[in-house]
């Protein structure tokens, strides 16, 4: 039985679990439910939609306290950088998912390992940790792919998700960077 530092450690890795679950359990469904969707925008709108949840959910935390002329426009650059790729990742819709998904994942391991440390637990760098650990998790999405009948295993999607936790972890570390040097000034 794993051992958790706090109540909000413990809450963090089973918030992992579940999404990381979804994602796998999802994945034989995934071009069913797309099939199911008309072409008529929905898939564009759901995606704007779940875009601004997590600007609220990633960002929105840090925001609620009185906050710096840095800060901001730090984070306005970090959603900048989010609408961005998502904007390159316009002509296959499906790739988006990658981005959304295992950036979710990013922030709820990374939040995890860092309360692990505050709290006085043995954390090897979590930020490195993180990232290492959202592309193994995105290897094995990659791998049940492949031996699925209607899914295939794609390298590039690999690199897609290992790429949303980079992302994640370090606009989570530039955001908290700004934020403790304005708080200091």
């Amino acid at each position: 039985m794993p051992t958790f530092t706090s109540l909000r450690e413990r809450r963090l890795w089973f918030g992992v679990v579940f999404i990381v679950a979804t994602i796998y359990a999802t994945l034989g469904l995934a071009g069913q439910f797309a099939a199911l969707i008309p072409a008529n925008g929905v898939i564009e709108n759901t995606f704007f939609g779940v875009f601004l949840v997590i600007v609220f959910v990633l960002f929105g935390n840090g925001m609620r306290k009185r906050t710096s002329k840095g800060e901001f426009w730090v984070t306005l650059g970090i959603v900048a950088a989010y609408a961005m790729a998502m904007l390159r990742l316009f002509v296959n819709p499906n790739e988006r998912t990658h981005l959304v998904e295992y950036s979710i994942v990013a922030v709820l391991i990374y939040e995890a390992l860092a309360e692990r440390k505050r709290n006085g637990g043995n954390v090897w760098n979590p930020a490195i940790f993180t990232m290492l650990v959202t592309a193994l998790i995105g290897l094995v999405d990659e791998l049940i792919q492949a031996v699925l009948p209607n899914r295939v295993f794609d390298p590039i999607d690999i690199g897609f998700n290992a790429f949303a936790g980079v992302m994640a972890v370090v606009s989570i570390l530039v955001l908290s960077a700004v934020r403790n040097r304005f708080s200091r000034v």
